[in-house]
């Protein structure tokens, strides 16, 4: 995914998220529920698409099976978050698993 796709995706569900809060604030129209709860999902599936994508690209020729270690950092943080975590805290464990399995796998090969 360039940088450009993630940037404008990144915008898109930034805009759309704040009109779903500021139009009703504004009371220029009220959400249908439907639409507000569909709403709430728009963020995370875009963000977790992205998270994908990237692992699923992941190259680094100076670390091989790269992606594997890509993954096994990804697991480790939706376990962290699964037990009701916040991003940051889910954030730096991925980012400790990726360092601990990165470094482990240049010290065995």
């Amino acid at each position: 995914m360039s940088t450009l796709a993630v940037v404008l995706v990144v915008l898109v569900v930034t805009v759309g998220s704040l009109a779903f809060r500021l139009v009703p604030l504004l009371g220029l129209v009220v959400v249908p529920e439907q639409a507000a709860r569909v709403a709430r999902g728009a963020g995370v599936a875009a963000m977790t698409a992205m998270v994908v994508r990237g692992v699923l690209e992941h190259r680094d020729p100076g670390l091989p099976g790269a992606g594997v270690v890509a993954a096994a950092s990804v697991a480790v943080g939706l376990a962290v978050a699964t037990r009701g975590r916040s991003l940051g805290v889910v954030l730096l464990w991925g980012l400790a698993a990726y360092g601990v399995l990165a470094s482990a796998v240049h010290w065995l090969t």
